[in-house]
């Protein structure tokens, strides 16, 4: 199927998920985009997830004026200096090769008016980026798209609040922030799950035609 270049899918995946590679997803150019999207991800899972559990499995305890501290020996303190440098560089990299898209994006004024979409692309699409909505923009259904982007942006919000360190030691509050993470990741999953019941829905009405 053939379909129109939607410049609001073009600004949105560039300026708003243009960390995640996604500009590069819509336009087809499949090894780019999953590039971008590794050096993002890898990085902010490192430094939301195993930063933290990594230094507590690292650390031993030293009985420091009556009391055992957690300590990290010279060598898992290099190993951990070592990581986070890696992943802040590759960080640093993504961050700036997204603003030089959105630079481009706002002084570039062409781009191809229609895309040839296989179906095998639609599907794929719908099943692995099926919560950003790329496959809905792609089909010309603009409305499902900015549906699948507002629950992708709730969920990312909730997920990324609840990883910071607040510094508040109150278990009411831990509990929150415990079920605003797990409402974010369930917003995430139920995203993902109607973009595959749109592809089948697709594959079903494709084989009627």
């Amino acid at each position: 199927m053939k379909t129109k270049t939607n410049p609001l899918a073009v600004g949105i995946y560039t300026i708003f998920f243009g960390l995640f590679g996604l500009n590069d997803f819509y336009f087809g150019k499949y090894k780019r985009g999953i590039f971008r999207l590794l050096s993002f991800f890898i990085p902010a899972i490192y430094f939301l997830y195993i930063q933290p559990e990594l230094k507590i499995s690292l650390a031993h305890k030293e009985l420091i004026d009556n009391v055992y501290v957690p300590v990290l020996s010279e060598g898992n303190n290099a190993l951990l200096t070592v990581l986070r440098t890696v992943m802040l560089i590759v960080l640093i990299f993504s961050v700036l090769w997204t603003l030089l898209e959105i630079i481009g994006f706002f002084t570039r004024r062409h781009y191809e008016e229609e895309q040839i979409v296989s179906n095998r692309r639609f599907v794929l699409s719908a099943i692995l980026l099926g919560w950003s909505g790329i496959h809905d923009f792609l089909a010309d259904r603009s409305k499902y798209a900015l549906f699948h982007i507002s629950l992708a942006t709730l969920s990312l919000i909730l997920i990324i609040v609840t990883r910071i360190n607040f510094s508040i030691n109150d278990a009411t509050f831990d509990a929150y922030m415990f079920t605003f993470h797990a409402v974010g990741l369930a917003i995430a999953a139920v995203n993902e799950i109607i973009a595959i019941i749109e592809a089948v829905n697709f594959i079903l009405a494709s084989k009627k035609v």
